[in-house]
């Protein structure tokens, strides 16, 4: 069993610590405490400033107060009475939270930028043809008031129609009864607005939580209700039941954000709060969709999505959904004012134009991992839609960036 508690003398570990592994090591040394996903970057860009990251997981409270650290870099879920005790030690410590609260004015601060937030969830929400969206928010908080308006504001723009959910925090200990109080509300306001519904939710958590009571009411996602987190935490996106979309934040600036916070803190500068932005969208199955009315649409899209880059037909598409060639064709002009054909291209150049800008691999390489299986032919297509070959696209953009 993993325990951080040592159970014998420390000194020698200490002087071990303090020294290196290895001999003297005078680079300074850095209490870490973080989550793993945020971890390992952070450390990199540590070491690659010269200084000595050392878990807080692996040495325990006690043996990093004996390391006496000149800095630190902590999450909401480090110990307060911990880092209360840093502070008297001297100790200049970064933040990395999701707000700016009362009690963390000790500490320099590096958290998300929310209007950005707001706007790029309305607008995901829109390219893919919702017309009815929410937010889902926590009741308590209400620091991140301005990400909602942006959302409203910029939904609306958009045509949108826009109502907003309410979750209660709780802690009465009867989670089983509150759970089920809350599927019921949460049904009965779901029944009101109708579906199709984009959902977009404060936060990671609370994106897992709504689709967990989904769910349970028998709603499908994300054909009848898309739901997008924000954060993009692996831990809760990737292991939901339904994969979470996310709002993905630039890690590499919040990484660079912390080190510049920690150089201002040895060199003995006031505490001061930074945000970082966000980058776009992270994509999984909970908005892999367009909104359509029409459940056979629906599942087709579905049935696109999941199967572009194979070498597919709108005759497999059709015999997916168990309709006949001219009813899914009518059915997609109705709804989308295209046809299946033409969708299934769309898909695959969308997919194309992301990998190519977004990975290294040769043009000839992505043809294949897109469904376009003869490259000449998604040459003339890129050509007519973007004016230019791929590989002068990507150098293009490589050039503006």
């Amino acid at each position: 069993m993993w325990c951080t508690v040592m159970p014998f003398e420390t000194k020698h570990l200490t002087e071990q610590l303090l020294r290196g592994g290895g001999g003297d090591d005078e680079r300074p040394l850095v209490c870490v405490s973080l989550p793993l996903e945020k971890r390992d970057r952070i450390v990199d860009v540590l070491i690659e400033q010269g200084w000595r990251p050392v878990s807080l997981a692996i040495t325990g409270e006690e043996q990093m107060l004996n390391l006496r650290p000149p800095i630190a870099v902590i999450d909401r879920e480090t110990d307060p009475k911990f880092s209360k005790k840093l502070l008297q030690q001297g100790c200049q410590i970064v933040k990395w939270c999701e707000l700016n609260l009362p009690e963390d004015s000790q500490f320099s601060t590096v958290i998300p930028e929310y209007d950005p937030k707001g706007r790029i969830a309305a607008e995901h929400f829109a390219e893919r043809g919702f017309t009815s969206v929410a937010c889902v928010r926590w009741a308590a908080f209400d620091e991140v008031t301005s990400m909602y308006d942006t959302f409203t504001n910029r939904a609306e723009e958009l045509g949108m129609r826009v109502s907003v959910y309410e979750w209660e925090t709780e802690n009465d200990g009867k989670w089983w009864e509150r759970y089920k109080r809350h599927a019921d509300e949460f049904g009965s306001w779901l029944e009101e607005q109708g579906t199709p519904i984009g959902i977009f939710a404060a936060d990671d958590r609370l994106a897992a939580v709504t689709c967990m009571y989904c769910m349970d009411l028998g709603v499908e996602i994300p054909v009848e209700v898309a739901i997008l987190g924000s954060g993009n935490h692996p831990g809760l996106c990737k292991t939901s039941p339904v994969g979470i979309s996310a709002i993905s934040m630039d890690e590499e600036e919040m990484a660079e954000q912390i080190v510049e916070l920690l150089s201002r803190g040895l060199a003995g500068d006031k505490p001061s709060h930074v945000t970082y932005k966000p980058t776009g969208i992270t994509l999984r199955e909970s908005t892999d969709v367009l909104a359509s009315v029409d459940r056979n649409v629906a599942y087709a899209l579905r049935f696109i999505w999941a199967n572009y880059y194979k070498n597919i037909s709108v005759d497999d598409i059709a015999q997916a959904v168990e309709l006949k060639r001219f009813e899914l064709e009518r059915a997609f002009r109705r709804e989308l004012g295209r046809g299946a054909g033409e969708e299934l291209r769309r898909k695959r150049m969308e997919v194309f134009v992301h990998l190519l800008l977004t990975t290294d691999k040769p043009v000839t390489d992505l043809c294949c991992l897109t469904g376009f299986f003869t490259p000449s032919h998604l040459f003339r297509m890129f050509k007519r839609v973007y004016g230019l070959t791929p590989r002068r696209y990507r150098e293009k953009m490589s050039e503006g960036s």
